[in-house]
């Protein structure tokens, strides 16, 4: 699951224009964040970890963004990151190219505390690891993985004990009929994971929507089936803090162009899910956080505001109420801003990202990436609450 992180900020105190008053503004003590990729500019391959947060100071909520800085530098951390997601007080994250000493040619899973005091490498092997996710106690970690099935490689769905990765994983079976499972994501409570799933079963026809299963992989139940009705799929899957309902991103390819939209429907799959966006644009891989003073937010990246750029310069980070009102525009910068790099393209290419094409990186395992900079550690450098450069 994907929470809030509870950070207490350092008090600003300004000098007055006569040198010997001082000014004590009311320190900011609740900070509501995710966090997300930022493209460094020019570096195909290369991303830097960004802190989003909504800050609450005397009754006023605003949005401010941070850096993570490598810790060893001090300077923005820059390396090729595949996904970056915080829950509560910890960050899991893929990353191509190692920490520290160790560089290397794969894509491995890694979790950090969210200052980024202590880091657990959980993968250390030859398959593609990706988009990790915490259980809200942050004591499990759930992601895509590579593996060989009984239609050769295809992604599967695998969990790893975060305080000691060493001690086994567990590989989910496959629901009915699938034959890929991707972007897993924990309930609140850890007992159900929502994955989407695609194959095809007597029962469904060809699906690819999204299933809800228990936390062991047994008793998955299809909630949606648009493949059904249309050319489409569900994908992204998250859930509210409390666990009632499902955000996710929903595909449609139709005569008019492709479209991708942000969806809301009750987790245990009853009802009928309710479009957010309007069609306009991809938005993309929706999750919700809990803002004190306001309602919660539904946060999500789009090139709404830039359809004919590509990816690389046309995705910026939206959020929006629950109910699909208030949607505002998070980041102005030019760049690509959002929570993987599915969707990047390097600049200088003249592909525009497409639904039918949803590779998970930009290169595969055993490449060699022109983003290799093992990385010494990370930490949360508390610019943009400052000055305003990174927005």
């Amino acid at each position: 699951m994907r929470k809030s992180l509870f950070l207490v900020l350092l008090t600003i105190t300004f000098v007055g224009c006569g040198g010997n008053s001082t000014k004590t503004v009311v320190t900011p003590v609740k900070t509501n964040a995710f966090a997300f990729l930022q493209e460094v500019p020019y570096q195909s391959a290369m991303f830097t970890p960004m802190l989003g947060q909504y800050v609450s100071t005397s009754g006023d909520t605003q949005f401010h963004i941070a850096v993570a800085t490598d810790a060893s530098t001090g300077n923005p951390l820059k390396a090729d990151f595949g996904s970056f997601y915080l829950a509560g007080d910890k960050v899991a994250f893929d990353l191509y190219g190692g920490i520290g000493d160790a560089s290397t040619n794969q894509w491995d899973i890694y979790v950090a505390k969210a200052d980024g005091s202590v880091i657990t490498q959980i993968t250390e092997d030859s398959y593609e690891d990706s988009y990790p996710q915490l259980s809200s106690d942050g004591s499990k970690v759930v992601f895509t993985s590579i593996r060989e099935g009984e239609l050769g490689m295809t992604n599967m769905i695998v969990i790893k004990n975060v305080a000691n990765p060493s001690i086994g994983e567990q590989i989910l079976p496959m629901p009915l009929g699938a034959q890929e499972t991707l972007t897993p994501t924990f309930s609140p409570d850890g007992a159900k994971i929502a994955v989407e799933a695609y194959g095809q079963n007597e029962a469904n026809g060809s699906f690819d929507g999204l299933v809800l299963m228990n936390a062991d992989g047994s008793n998955p139940q299809l909630l949606t089936n648009p493949y059904a009705s249309c050319e489409c799929w569900d994908g992204y899957p998250a859930f509210t803090p409390d666990g009632s309902k499902i955000v996710f991103s929903g595909g449609t390819t139709t005569a008019n162009g492709d479209f991708v939209d942000v969806y809301i429907m009750n987790a245990d799959g009853t009802g009928t899910p309710t479009q957010l966006t309007d069609g306009v644009g991809y938005n993309l891989d929706p999750l919700v956080i809990q803002v004190s003073g306001m309602a919660d937010k539904i946060v999500f990246y789009s090139n709404r505001d830039n359809l004919s750029a590509t990816a690389s310069t046309g995705y910026e980070l939206y959020s929006m109420n629950v109910d699909g009102t208030g949607l505002t525009r998070l980041t102005n910068n030019g760049l690509f801003d959002g929570f993987s790099q599915e969707w990047f393209q390097p600049q200088g290419s003249n592909a525009i990202a497409s639904i039918g094409v949803r590779s998970r990186h930009v290169h595969r395992v055993g490449e060699q990436s022109p983003a290799q900079l093992p990385i010494r550690g990370l930490q949360w450098y508390l610019m943009g609450v400052l000055a305003g450069e990174w927005m």
